[in-house]
């Protein structure tokens, strides 16, 4: 016998559960931005309190408003001579293996700082990350991989991105701003000044290796 009382609650309840966690990406997002600022980074972004994410707009996938991806894109304010470097934050919540956070550096053939990204713009900080028919994705050591354009015309639709070197976590391991800083802020900075990053494996059992990153996203 439907239960009218029952299935309200449990509304309410899913509803509260998703508005909390919404709740600590927010404050997640916002110790990240303060973490980068304090290393001379801000967020390129037209309107800094934005959020890039991904929305489908198909009602096979919950009509587009349950929000399951979020980019967050950031340069380094002093220093013109880097602008064609950006390190892009990128947060993935509908997969069924593991909610993942990977840290990237992208590298435009020209100035990216000239571009501001908007809400809309997610697909530009997100594809690079996956397997595709633009981007291919080859291991540089046991959890660092590079993503390439595959064609020059992929090239130009990403504003001239050339190279896309990235690191992935589980998300739930990035439960305090101690380990977001340890995690992902400090090796995010050293790889944009860099290009290169070593992982001690003695400390390796919060991040995901180039093997387990392909099969979780085989469908890319």
């Amino acid at each position: 016998m439907f239960d009218q009382t029952e299935n309200e609650n449990s509304i309410t309840t899913s509803f509260k559960n998703v508005q909390t966690f919404y709740e600590q990406i927010s404050k997640l997002i916002l110790e990240m931005d303060q973490q980068f600022a304090n290393n001379g980074f801000q967020p390129n972004l037209n309107n800094p309190n934005a959020i890039c994410r991904w929305r489908s707009d198909r009602v096979s996938e919950f009509g587009g408003w349950l929000v399951d991806g979020i980019a967050r894109p950031y340069y380094f304010v002093e220093g013109e001579e880097q602008g064609h470097k950006q390190i892009v934050i990128n947060i993935v919540f509908h997969n069924e293996v593991a909610p993942v956070i990977s840290y990237g550096l992208f590298t435009y053939d020209g100035n990216v700082v000239n571009k501001k990204f908007g809400i809309g713009d997610h697909w530009l900080l997100y594809w690079p990350f996956m397997l595709g028919r633009d981007w291919k994705l080859k291991k540089e050591n046991k959890y660092l991989i590079c993503s390439n354009p595959t064609t020059d015309k992929s090239s130009i639709n990403f504003y001239g991105l050339t190279e896309n070197i990235f690191v992935t976590l589980r998300l739930l391991n990035i439960c305090n701003s101690d380990f977001l800083q340890e995690l992902v802020v400090n090796p995010a900075i050293e790889l944009f000044q860099n290009n290169n990053i070593n992982i001690d494996d003695t400390n390796s059992n919060h991040h995901i290796s180039c093997n387990d990153y392909l099969e979780i996203f085989p469908y890319r």
